[in-house]
């Protein structure tokens, strides 16, 4: 797997590893050795999901009903994991940077319509603060005091 990540040419935000649910006895998981093992695959692919920086999602606390062979889902299996999909991306809980991951250059628009990328302030301290086009007043006390303290 690691191997297969590391020759993917994508930007690693871009990439979300979804750990399956683990399986449960059917007709093609006979024995507990093999639940076991699916349950240890979430720990691998959260630890391998750190490794490379990343997005990580665990599949097996979303309620997915598997199907009688314990290993494919059932219909409403399928529509449980959408959903779950769904609300995890909307919620953009697969999507935060944990502490030490590199944050992934981009390019936008300043205040004054200049193009500033991330890259421009490499090797320095900054503090990104993005607010609605329409209210540029938004919180501007909170950042405000917030600056206040850093400097």
């Amino acid at each position: 797997m690691e191997a297969f990540f590391s020759g993917l040419n994508f930007a690693k935000n871009r990439i979300l590893l979804i750990a399956p649910p683990p399986m449960e006895r059917g007709e093609w998981v006979p024995h507990q050795s093999l639940i076991d093992a699916s349950l240890r695959l979430a720990q691998s692919y959260q630890a391998l999901s750190k490794r490379l920086g990343i997005r990580f999602a665990d599949a097996g606390g979303w309620n997915i009903s598997l199907a009688f062979d314990g290993v494919h889902f059932t219909e409403e299996g399928h529509k449980a994991f959408a959903e779950e999909l769904y609300q995890s991306l909307n919620k953009g809980e697969s999507f935060m940077l944990e502490v030490g991951i590199k944050a992934p250059d981009f390019t936008l628009s300043d205040q004054d319509g200049k193009q500033v990328s991330l890259s421009d302030f490499l090797g320095r301290k900054i503090v990104l603060y993005f607010y609605p086009k329409d209210k540029p007043d938004t919180n501007a006390a909170e950042i405000l005091s917030y600056l206040a303290g850093e400097q």
